[in-house]
């Protein structure tokens, strides 16, 4: 068997649909300022927001709130909606 190959099988093991399934358990990086992944406070015009944002197969679904609490709770109902059923086949 080829490197190639070896690669290929690698990949087909860890991708479902283009999604790297590592990336969906990844733990929060170092940098994050609201202690949730994929949840960000912004600034505008001196108002402050929350955007909540979730990726999967190249498509990016992303929502602004006016609390923390609110984006936390939008990003893991669609964690549920898109990640899980990846996660448990």
């Amino acid at each position: 068997m080829s490197y190639k190959d070896l690669t290929n099988a690698n990949k087909a093991l860890h991708y479902i649909n283009g999604t790297k399934l590592e990336a969906l358990t990844q733990k929060i990086a170092r940098n994050n300022t609201s202690g949730f992944k994929g949840v960000r406070v912004k600034k505008v015009k001196g108002i402050f927001y929350w955007e909540a944002n979730i990726q999967l197969a190249k498509k990016r679904y992303s929502k602004i709130f006016k609390t923390k609490e609110e984006a936390i709770k939008w990003r893991r109902e669609k964690e549920k909606e898109l990640y899980y059923p990846l996660l448990t086949n």
